[in-house]
């Protein structure tokens, strides 16, 4: 028990020096305690009168009997004087120890500089430099990485130890201090454990002492002649285990078999390679290791391991994300199609092979099973489920995670995946990677010849049999040998059947032609003693696929046929005993998901579900898969419980439900971005909505309505044509949703629509929502209306607001009108969002006056003044209308009241505002740069301006593969023409014009500058 009392804080310590001088130290915070000492944050004035930091540490052993008095001196028991008096000398040793270090050439920024030794208090005090930073213990790396790094670090400072001659043998976080602001190096300042590296044998007079967690086994036991540089790798292995899993490692996890818990750990693994899993156990396996001898013997073999496992925790390096890839590590009768799939992958030239077959004949099982085992062959290994096509599949980052590489709200899903399959052919050049494609059923189209040239190999798993002459094909059928298929039923019923048994389960075979699945499920029945194997004969007499009729063989071969004997099978299975309706409804939900599944707490949670027993019995019985905590159906099952006739017990909790995934959706929107909880339930939402129109019962609730609305509403923008499909879906019938929604929706369709270029229909959409604003004649409505109107008109004008054309002018004065009545309307709300609203209007149109008529300078002034009183009353936490107002007075004081020093204060403080907003960086472009450089050359300064343009530019270059950045950095390079032409700038000019030629050519193969060339040839 820790009995030591520390200094007081602010108390003085006097220390006399070899001259003898004084030397007063003040005494701040308690920072650390060893088990010799407490250490402390003190500070001592200078001879210029400055007060610095320093470091002390007191002499103040644990577990002995000692007490502190009044004036601070240390008291030992009488029965602990002469221990007390020998740690001291040992103390002072440490220090002699140390100072001896510290003048090794190598050592110096490994280890504290220990300044002096001072006796005071009946102990002694070392007085060491102060450095910013924290010890481990104090302050846990960040990152992953950090924590490698951190580690490493700490293994050079003891390999440095060790070339000196000695071994540190106290290797814990609280002995290990990291400087502020870097991982790269971290000193050691706890030398009480060290002893010579190479002792004589006679010697047994070093005191071995241990620190709990972090000591191995001849450590603990003090054996003085099997302690070598062995034991400080152990401390390596622990202090690592304990940075990622938070615990010291236990005797299990010293087993040179033990399998870590990654799962568990403190950083999250998912998004690293699956190499960095399989590295790290390797490195606990050979420094933790019970036996000396199975470690690492000396401290380079440990760095060398740490190069690597840095190297895979390093995120800033562009990779691949591996695909988990579960699997059973029996093999029952597929060596033979195994040998195919490696006689395919090692011997041939041929990219893509198709895996084909029945559904629920084991092929996916196959597949993994041959990942399994030739896996360490691969540096990459990516499972992806197919999603509706190979485009969809690839750009879907939860699908294919490549951890520098992100879709961006601007680009469309054609043009991202395009640029993510740039990026992955750049990754994986030179590397050995597979690709696998389950449950395929497209078409063989560009988008998936554009994969098969990719770099990697391909296995696409599919039911469709397309006799595809260009492409090697491997069908899957049955269990090749009846053996084979006795260990399966055996392996699912759970123990070996009897003899006599056999005949009834060959009939079971016989009749369902060992259809893999079927057989999993019947025997797995049985197990539970749900049926006798008796029954199950009787069952598949009924539906086996044996009854075939013999005219219909013809649709036997694209399984139309299989499929319905299936279904009747599985059917049947379910009815023979009574599922409670709780399994019922668990298993109707996920039929609503696709393949890829659910996690189980998620699913808990939307179906509000006490316990997870119903679920745990589903998986026992073989009807559900729980894989890492998410649970999934097979795509047969899932087909078949899609089938199941609806009964009202299932409404409520299912409309329950999809209430759950709308109220998670509409929580997340209060952020201005789409966030990745908010993208996790976007996709969930999406899925479920289109199979709730397979289930009438559901498609017609008010629930499913409130959901697709939320779910439009909040979808990216590339997504246009989910968008303006589902909403037109939604306008159709309006009764589940309010007016003011129905017109933020046509807002938002003719949003897209002008973007499009397609102004016709937008104004189509606007005219629509002015009838339902005149039907509903509610002023929050008709604010948002004419806000819709407003954002038509100004698409319009397209940001000519100086233009003189009567059509211009015409539209200008329109977007006023229809923006003085959105103000208008919006002041006679009382809708908790009417203020926010309100100084969005207003600053829209104060916008438009300072561009069109600078001269309506009191107005102008008005509706500025009005904004700031609102902002202040309303306090809107939106820093995107905050935005709006800095560059609205940055406008206001260049064209109405020029003042340079405010203008350049405004654009300041947006471009300040808009770091800590949620908006992409694009935006940022349109919405901040652009305006800025625009206003800078209203002011005539050609240098802030380009100062501007260039920043927008640095952007476009830290996106350099996404095909938006790059369109908008031409764009800028416009702009920059357009400035060093006015200035008379043309060096600049013409260095610009060879930048641009650069950029065309190197990237002529994208096919998007056509635009770009257009304008350059005019400018030459």
């Amino acid at each position: 028990m820790e009995t030591r009392e520390p200094l007081k804080c602010n108390m003085r310590l006097r220390f006399q020096n070899h001259d003898k001088g004084s030397m007063i130290y003040t005494v701040h915070d308690e920072i650390g305690r060893g088990r010799l000492c407490i250490a402390y944050e003190a500070s001592y004035i200078n001879n210029v009168g400055i007060s610095k930091k320093v470091f002390i540490k007191e002499c103040y052993p644990f577990k002995l009997r000692i007490c502190r008095d009044e004036n601070g001196r240390l008291i030992p028991d009488e029965s602990d004087s002469e221990k007390f008096y020998a740690y001291k000398k040992y103390f002072q040793e440490s220090f002699e120890i140390n100072n001896t270090l510290f003048e090794i050439s190598g050592l110096s920024n490994f280890i504290v500089n220990f300044i002096d030794l001072y006796e005071a208090n009946n102990t002694l005090y070392i007085v060491s430099s102060y450095l910013e930073g924290a010890t481990l213990s104090a302050r846990m790396p960040v990152s992953l990485k950090e924590v490698i790094t951190v580690t490493k670090s700490a293994a050079k400072a003891i390999k440095k130890i060790h070339n000196s001659g000695y071994l540190y043998l106290d290797v814990k976080p609280e002995n290990i201090f990291v400087l502020e602001g870097t991982a790269e190096i971290v000193q050691l300042f706890d030398f009480d454990s060290l002893i010579p590296l190479n002792r004589k044998s006679e010697i047994t007079d070093y005191k071995i002492s241990y620190s709990k967690g972090f000591s191995p086994v001849e450590q603990r036991t003090g054996k003085l002649k099997t302690i070598g540089k062995y034991t400080d790798i152990y401390g390596i292995g622990a202090l690592l285990f304990y940075l990622v899993f938070g615990r010291t490692p236990g005797a299990l996890e010293c087993d040179m078999d033990f399998k870590y818990e990654y799962f568990k750990a403190k950083y999250s693994m998912d998004t690293y390679r699956d190499k960095l899993q399989y590295a790290l156990t390797d490195f606990f396996h050979h420094t933790l290791a019970s036996c000396y001898l199975d470690r690492y013997q000396d401290m380079n073999d440990v760095l060398t391991m740490l190069d690597e496992i840095e190297s895979y925790a390093d995120c800033s390096l562009p990779f691949i994300c591996d695909s988990y890839v579960s699997f059973d590590t029996e093999i029952i009768g597929r060596e033979e199609e195994i040998k195919e799939l490696e006689q395919w992958y090692y011997n041939t030239d041929e990219t893509c092979i198709f895996v084909t077959g029945m559904g629920g004949i084991g092929k996916s099982t196959l597949v993994r099973q041959f990942i399994t085992k030739n896996r360490l062959e691969f540096d990459t290994i990516l499972y992806l489920h197919f999603k509706n096509s190979i485009q969809n599949t690839i750009a879907d980052d939860e699908c294919l995670c490549v951890n520098t590489v992100e879709k961006t709200e601007e680009e469309s899903l054609e043009d991202y995946f395009r640029r993510k399959l740039i990026t992955i052919r750049k990754i994986i050049a030179g590397k050995t990677v597979i690709i696998v494609i389950d449950d395929f059923d497209g078409e063989i189209r560009d988008d998936l010849l554009s994969i098969l040239n990719a770099g990697w190999k391909v296995i696409i798993i599919t039911r469709v049999r397309k006799h595809l002459t260009e492409y090697k094909e491997m069908d899957v059928g049955p269990l090749r040998e009846r053996r084979y298929q006795h260990c399966l039923f055996a392996k699912c019923i759970g123990q070996e059947f009897r003899e006599e048994q056999t005949v009834a389960i060959d009939k079971i075979i016989n009749k369902v032609l060992g259809h893999t699945l079927t057989l999993e499920l019947i025997a797995k029945q049985i197990a539970k003693s749900y049926f006798t194997v008796e029954k199950a004969v009787e069952l598949v007499e009924q539906y086996g696929f044996a009854n075939l009729a013999s005219e219909r063989i013809d649709y036997v071969k694209d399984g139309k046929v299989y499929y319905e004997k299936i279904s009747n099978i599985i059917t049947a299975l379910f009815a023979v005993k009574e599922m409670s309706l709780e399994k019922k409804i668990i298993l109707k939900a996920l039929s609503l998901f696709d393949s890829t599944g659910i996690n189980i707490s998620t699913l808990g949670s939307l179906l509000r579900l006490n316990t997870k027993d119903a679920i745990n019995k589903l998986n026992e019985e073989g009807w559900i898969n729980i894989d890492r905590n998410i649970l999934s159906l097979h795509p047969v099952v899932r087909e078949t419980i899609q089938m199941w006739i609806w009964i009202d017990e299932y409404q409520e909790p299912l409309c329950g439900m999809l209430s759950g995934i709308y109220k998670q959706i509409k929580a997340e929107e209060q952020c201005e971005h789409i966030s990745a909880r908010m993208r996790k339930y976007l996709n969930l939402s999406e899925y479920v909505l289109n199979s709730c129109k397979k289930e009438i019962s559901l498609y017609n609730t008010g629930i499913y309505k409130r959901l697709l609305y939320y779910t439009v509403k909040n979808m990216p923008r590339d997504r246009e044509s989910y968008i303006l499909l589902y909403a037109e879906e939604l306008l159709h019938d309006v009764k589940y949703i309010k007016s003011h929604e129905a017109i933020k929706l046509y807002n938002y369709v003719s949003y897209i629509l002008c973007n499009r270029r397609e102004f016709k229909e937008a104004y189509k959409k606007i005219m629509k929502a002015k009838k339902i604003a005149e039907k509903e004649q509610d002023a929050y409505v008709w604010g948002i209306y004419y806000e819709a109107l407003a954002d038509y008109y100004d698409a319009l004008i397209d940001g000519e607001y100086y233009a003189q054309e009567k059509s211009k002018v015409n539209m200008r004065y329109r977007l006023i009108m229809a923006l003085d009545k959105a103000i208008y309307y919006m002041k006679k709300t009382g809708e908790p969002d009417g203020k926010q609203c309100l100084i969005k209007y207003l600053l829209s149109k104060a916008a438009v006056l300072i561009r069109s008529f600078p001269e309506e300078r009191k107005e102008i002034q008005s509706i500025i003044a009005s904004v700031r009183k609102l902002m202040r009353e309303t306090m809107p936490d939106s820093l995107s209308l905050k935005t709006f107002y800095n560059i609205v007075c940055a406008w206001y004081y260049t064209l109405v009241r020029p003042v340079y020093e405010n203008t350049v204060r405004f654009t300041q403080a947006a471009y300040d505002t808009a770091k800590d907003a949620s908006t992409t960086d694009l935006n940022d472009i349109d919405d901040i740069i652009v305006p800025c450089a625009n206003i800078m050359a209203e002011w005539g300064d050609n240098d802030e301006a380009v100062r501007w343009l260039n920043i927008g530019v640095e952007v476009c270059q830290y996106h350099k593969d996404s095909l938006p950045y790059i369109r908008k950095k031409m764009n800028l390079y416009k702009y920059l023409l357009d400035v060093y032409r006015i200035s008379g700038n043309r060096e600049q000019y013409h260095v610009l014009i060879e930048t641009i030629n650069l950029e065309n050519r190197k990237n002529k193969d994208i096919g998007i500058y056509k635009e770009s060339d257009d304008y350059l040839q005019e400018e030459l």
